[in-house]
């Protein structure tokens, strides 16, 4: 299993999230948080994109 980091970026409240080529992971300061939700995934890359 790979976790490269594809993109970064940081959310209005402060969390930076991370799209890896397993998902996303949500950082808030102090933990990770993993999000395997494949719809979630999408939304957010695309948004993160600019898409």
């Amino acid at each position: 299993m790979s976790n490269n980091v594809l993109t970064v970026t940081q959310d209005p409240r402060g969390y930076i999230w991370l799209g890896t080529e397993n998902g996303l992971q949500r950082y808030d300061g102090t933990h990770f948080r993993t999000v395997w939700n494949e719809r979630a995934d999408q939304v957010l890359l695309k948004k993160m994109a600019g898409c």
